[in-house]
């Protein structure tokens, strides 16, 4: 029996999270959840604990850290997918993986697989 992959993306750029969550669905991922801002995220965190989350470092008005906190609480894995270089990272997060916009999809799943 084939275990499930769950992940939740959290991307304020709904193509760029509509992409991602296709390329996941293609791969036998499920995505349990889209969310535009953290609020969302933690609704979706306490509905369905992912294996892994994908965040956007910033959303706008707020950045994702609090929610990477909350999902490392949880046990949940984190990959930021960002602009930025892992510099801007909280000193907390440094240590998480950050794949750079554009998303490459083979290189998302290769550490995706790494991860489960």
């Amino acid at each position: 029996m084939t275990m499930i992959k769950r992940a939740l993306i959290l991307e304020d750029d709904p193509i760029i999270a509509l992409d991602v969550e296709a390329e996941l669905e293609d791969a036998d991922w499920n995505v349990s959840g889209i969310a535009h801002n953290v609020e969302s995220a933690l609704d979706l965190l306490k509905e369905h604990t992912p294996h892994v989350a994908l965040l956007d470092i910033n959303l706008g008005r707020e950045t994702s850290f609090d929610f990477a906190r909350a999902c490392k609480q949880a046990g949940v894995g984190i990959i930021f997918m960002s602009g930025y270089a892992s510099n801007v990272l909280p000193e907390d997060l440094r240590q998480e993986m950050i794949l750079r916009k554009p998303i490459q999809m083979p290189r998302l799943l290769e550490v995706l697989a790494a991860l489960t």
